[in-house]
C-alpha cells in the first residue's frame, strides 16, 4: 500500500512496506528527488534503519547471556507497517514486535514513523517505545538515496556541510572495512563549506561523520547540483552517513542521519555497549525528526 501526501509545494509518496519515502516531487515541475531504486544499482530509496544502524561484527550480537544474528541495518526496513493516521499533508505508520522479530531482537516495541509536509520542507519523524519490562537497547537512523536535476549523475556536484558556526571548513570523518567502522580518523579541507563529488569519494565505502566536529556541530548538509541547491538534510543526529554507488557513475548520493553506528572492527562487546547506542527504560519514549528542504519548491 502507498500513501500520497501533498501541500501547495511538494508531493511525497510513501509505501507501506519498510513506511518507506519513495517519492518527493516539486509540484510546480513534477521533478523528483528520490532515487528510483533500480535493482541493478540499488533496490531501495529512502529505508528505515532499526534497530540497527550499519553492520554488526559477524552479523551478531551478544545480549543476557545469547547470540543472535542479524543484517545490517535492521529488519524494520523490509517488515510491513500499519497505517496510524493519514490527513493531507501528513501520514503515520508503525510497527510492533511480533513473533517474528523476537526470534532476532528480544524486546518487546513499538516503532511509529511519521511524515509532514510544511511549505518546502518534508519532516520525517519516528517514535520508539519500549513496551516490554526491561531496559530495551537500539539504533535508529535513515537513508534517503537523492538524484539530480533530469537523471544525470552525481560526480561534478557538492554537499555544502554547515555547522552551528557557519559552513565546515575542515571534515573530520572515519571509514569502512568489510562495513565495520575502521576506527582511523581522517581530516579533508573544504572550501567554505563545500564537499566535491566524485567516484573516489565513496571508493571505500560511506563516509562515517561524527556530528561533533572541531568547529562546532555539524547541522545540516546540502546536495547541491549546477542548478543549485537541491535538497537541505537538517538534523540533531551524533552521527552522519554520506554514500554513493561509486561502481555505478552515482545515479544519486545518500545523507543518512544516525542514532547509532556500524560496529568497529574487533568490537567483541555486548549490545548494550555499541557506539552511539540508545536504551530506553520500560515505558519509555524516544521521539526524534529530522528534515528534508527542497529549496527550489
Amino acid at each position: 500500500m502507498r500513501y500520497t501526501i501533498q501541500n501547495e509545494k511538494l508531493t511525497a509518496v510513501i509505501d507501506s512496506h519498510g513506511f518507506e519515502l519513495v517519492s518527493l516531487q516539486r509540484n510546480e515541475d513534477g521533478s523528483e528527488l528520490i532515487w528510483q531504486a533500480d535493482p541493478a544499482v540499488w533496490k531501495r530509496h529512502a529505508p528505515v534503519l532499526f534497530p540497527l544502524v550499519g553492520k554488526l561484527a559477524d552479523d551478531r550480537y551478544r545480549f543476557d547471556g545469547r547470540e543472535y544474528e542479524m543484517h545490517q541495518h535492521g529488519f524494520a526496513r523490509d517488515r510491513e507497517f500499519s497505517l496510524v493516521k493519514q490527513e493531507a499533508a501528513s501520514v503515520i505508520g508503525e510497527l510492533a514486535a511480533d513473533e517474528e522479530t523476537r526470534k532476532v531482537y528480544p524486546f518487546d516495541f513499538k516503532l511509529q514513523c511519521g511524515f509532514a509536509l510544511d511549505g518546502d520542507t518534508l519532516t520525517v519523524s519516528w517514535n520508539v517505545t519500549n513496551a516490554g519490562t526491561a531496559p530495551m537497547y537500539f539504533s535508529i537512523g535513515a537513508h534517503p538515496a537523492f538524484v539530480p536535476e533530469g537523471g544525470k549523475g552525481c560526480t561534478g556536484e557538492s554537499f555544502f556541510l554547515e555547522t552551528e558556526n557557519g559552513p565546515l571548513q575542515e571534515l573530520r570523518y572515519q571509514l569502512l572495512d568489510g562495513g565495520l567502522v575502521a576506527g582511523k580518523v581522517y581530516t579533508l579541507k573544504l572550501s567554505d563549506g563545500r564537499l566535491p563529488i566524485d567516484e573516489a569519494l565513496f571508493e571505500n565505502d560511506a563516509l562515517i561523520i561524527e556530528t561533533d566536529q572541531p568547529e562546532g556541530k555539524l547541522q545540516s548538509i546540502t546536495f547541491v547540483t549546477e542548478e543549485g541547491a537541491r535538497a537541505a538534510v537538517e538534523t540533531q543526529a551524533p552521527v552522519l552517513g554520506l554514500w554513493g554507488v561509486s561502481k555505478a557513475h552515482l545515479p544519486f548520493v545518500c545523507i543518512e542521519p544516525w542514532y547509532g553506528r556500524a560496529d568497529e572492527v574487533g568490537f567483541a562487546g555486548d549490545l548494550a555497549q555499541r557506539a552511539f547506542g540508545n536504551t530506553l527504560a520500560p515505558g519509555e519514549e524516544f521521539r526524534k525528526e529530522y528534515t528534508i528542504a527542497v529549496p527550489n519548491a
